[in-house]
């Protein structure tokens, strides 16, 4: 049976390999969990061969309130931290943002919505630069879980809703929005953006012009880009996106941050074709050498590829 696919649904009854009938163990069970496909930007549909072997439960998070508050107060270590009218608040704009990025979830939502969130439509330019994704409750556990570092609530709502807005028009509509949730949010956002200075566990680093052979250049989207950032390293558990326009040099602006605070830097300078085999790691694969006819024949035998992970970033007592 080797190389062989064997079928161990739920009602199989067993598959007979040489003198022994092998079957599902009777506490053995297999969970899967899956964003849908129809609702979640190029995800492929879920194989037939997974729909067949379970039953399928839809999850969704389309909460009442209530249920948020319980997801608050779950993740919020010092209860004062955060007031009840600001929980109301960040509830109410979560359902907002969700709405506005959210095609499904807006062709199902029954509550009320101010004209400007319902009449809200993305810029082209959203399209060509930005990753968009629906707004789940991962971003109300997120914002919780920077309030728990004392960091202040427009920074997180800054981090977690705002700068999903690429395109400037409606990154000014999405601030207006927030400002008439959260009062005084437009304010605070304007000073933020003329601070010149990153703070990044417990160190405040000046931004002044860079030096010349640095791309990074200290202009204020760039500048507000670098403290979002600190802000999304501060948070400890996610990892960061950094999507731009060409020629605006991504990898600048975490180099910058790196000597600024002076954190060790790797770099994986791959190409647009590079797949996870290399930058993860997994079997593949082995060639023999170039024969004479230039043809190289595959053996067998699968090798171990560490990747530039497995290579660069993981410790031989690290496994």
């Amino acid at each position: 049976a080797s190389g062989e696919p064997i079928d161990l649904g739920i009602y199989h009854n067993g598959v007979k390999i040489g003198e022994h009938l092998i079957s599902v163990h009777p506490d053995f069970k297999v969970f899967i969990t899956i964003n849908p496909w129809e609702t979640t930007k190029e995800r492929k549909d879920i194989p037939l061969e997974i729909l067949w072997l379970a039953k399928k439960i839809h999850v969704t998070d389309n909460w009442k309130e209530e249920r948020y508050r319980k997801l608050i107060d779950y993740y919020l270590e010092d209860k004062s931290a955060m007031t009840r009218e600001d929980m109301g608040r960040l509830i109410k704009l979560h359902i907002f943002m969700k709405y506005i990025m959210d095609e499904q979830f807006k062709d199902s939502y029954k509550g009320e919505a101010p004209e400007e969130v319902k009449d809200f439509s993305f810029s082209e330019f959203n399209e060509l630069y930005t990753y968009q994704y629906g707004v789940s409750p991962r971003e109300i556990i997120r914002i919780t879980e920077l309030v728990n570092k004392n960091i202040s609530l427009f920074e997180a709502i800054l981090l977690n809703y705002l700068f999903q807005f690429s395109a400037p028009s409606d990154l000014k509509r999405a601030i207006d929005i927030i400002d008439k949730v959260f009062p005084g949010f437009k304010e605070f956002y304007a000073s933020w953006q003329k601070k010149r200075s990153v703070y990044f566990r417990g160190k405040e680093v000046k931004i002044e012009n860079p030096e010349r052979e640095n791309f990074f250049a200290a202009v204020p989207s760039q500048i507000a880009s670098l403290k979002a950032l600190a802000l999304s390293l501060s948070g400890g558990k996610q990892h960061t996106l950094i999507i731009s326009e060409q020629g605006s040099y991504p990898l600048e602006l975490v180099r910058f941050f790196s000597h600024a605070f002076g954190c060790e830097l790797y770099t994986f300078d791959g190409n647009p074709f590079v797949n996870s085999v290399e930058l993860l790691g997994n079997q593949m694969v082995k060639f023999g050498d170039l024969g004479r006819e230039g043809v190289a024949e595959s053996a067998d035998r699968l090798q171990t590829a560490l990747g530039f992970i497995g290579t660069h970033l993981i410790k031989e007592d690290e496994y």
